[in-house]
């Protein structure tokens, strides 16, 4: 939905489903997608990335003026999805998921522990699922 920099953010929206819907609709394209790099079946074993995931609210459209509109995504929610995505390469996971995606899912996660994170007020605790794919990690 979004190129940041060197980074994509993709929003999955309940669209009549539930928030445990939009979030399992998340995780399985972020394991799709570890699972493809980590088989080979993009052929390149330089593509190395981290996923954030969080669940929250956002305010999403066209953002600016007449002569320069972005449409854009913005929220606090999208900041802490931003601050576990820089998480994913100082701890070096591959994927990482705040405790608000993780009580929507149902597979199980362990904590990765409470860090400090950049613009938010005390520490973000951040979650891996137990069984995903083992890749080196550098966004």
């Amino acid at each position: 939905m979004k190129f940041i920099g060197d980074g994509i953010l993709a929003v999955f929206e309940e669209d009549g489903g539930t928030a445990g819907d939009a979030c399992q609709r998340a995780l399985d394209a972020a394991q799709t997608a570890l699972a493809s790099v980590h088989s080979g079946a993009l052929d390149d074993d330089s593509i190395r990335f981290g996923i954030a995931l969080h669940y929250g609210d956002a305010a999403y459209g066209n953002v600016g003026s007449g002569d320069r509109l972005d449409f854009t995504v913005v929220g606090r929610d999208v900041n802490v999805a931003a601050r576990i995505s820089a998480l994913c390469s100082a701890l070096g996971r591959p994927l990482l998921a705040s405790a608000e995606f993780v009580a929507q899912v149902v597979p199980a996660f362990h904590s990765c522990g409470a860090h400090p994170a950049h613009g938010l007020d005390g520490l973000l605790e951040v979650f891996e699922p137990i069984e995903t794919v083992a890749v080196a990690v550098a966004v």
